[in-house]
């Protein structure tokens, strides 16, 4: 994989951090955004807690196909 996507996945999570820390609440699309990246780079470890996060913390439920992913 090329390292500008790797580039752009670290920076796709500071900029999460950034949000929440700003006080904005990710919405659907932005965890599904984050849930695709992560199994896509292979880091099934980020999309497991990214996942946990959205149900647990977010009561926010992935859409189906990015659920296939990490399920």
């Amino acid at each position: 994989m090329p390292s500008i996507y790797i580039d752009y996945y670290k920076e796709a999570f500071i900029t999460l951090e950034k949000m929440k820390s700003a006080g904005f609440v990710p919405d659907l699309a932005t965890w599904n955004s984050i849930l695709y990246a992560s199994a896509t780079v292979g880091d099934y470890e980020m999309a497991e807690r990214t996942f946990q996060e959205m149900v647990n913390q977010r009561g926010t439920l992935p859409l189906l196909n990015n659920a296939f992913i990490i399920g």
